[in-house]
């Protein structure tokens, strides 16, 4: 009778112990994966703009809006080592040549938060965009736009793919 009482007792805490992963509790759900690199490294490097789109308030898809419709080269980002460069193409006239702007500043990573900053003493930008992806090819960010009033009116979701 011992002997089955302990086989009894030993089956218990066996079987007992045993769970599902699913019904524990402990489970996060994170819907941004853990990186293996940080974000400061897998930044690194030329990224040109893909596609810009115009979501609203709630991230809902607006519009795809149409890159550089004067055939000048899309939008270029060089970042390194705490720099980075800009690169903008632009025409005055249909007819005319295309016009190359660069602009250079600071950047910063705080959690998914790209802080740029451009400018000098006198007068100085700072652009502030959501990290929604990176990958070694791919990076997505947020920026806000804003009535005059700083009303939220919406989001410009830009995608850039590795140069």
């Amino acid at each position: 009778m011992r002997k089955i009482f302990m086989m009894l007792v030993a089956a218990i805490m066996t079987f007992g112990s045993v769970g599902c992963a699913n019904d524990d509790g402990n489970s996060v759900s994170n819907p941004k994966p853990t990186p293996q690199i940080s974000l400061q490294d897998a930044i690194k490097g030329e990224w040109v703009e893909s596609e810009n789109i115009y979501l609203d308030k709630d991230k809902k898809e607006v519009e795809v809006l149409e890159l550089n419709s004067r055939g000048c080269p899309n939008r270029m980002m060089n970042f390194r080592d705490q720099l980075v460069t800009e690169t903008i193409n632009d025409k005055m006239e249909p007819d005319s040549p295309c016009i190359e702007y660069k602009y250079r500043g600071k950047y910063t990573i705080v959690e998914d938060i790209l802080n740029i900053e451009y400018g000098d003493y006198d007068a100085i930008m700072v652009e502030r965009y959501e990290i929604e992806e990176i990958t070694a090819d791919k990076l997505v960010y947020l920026m806000e736009d804003y009535f005059v009033d700083g009303t939220l009116l919406g989001y410009f979701k830009i995608v850039f793919v590795r140069k």
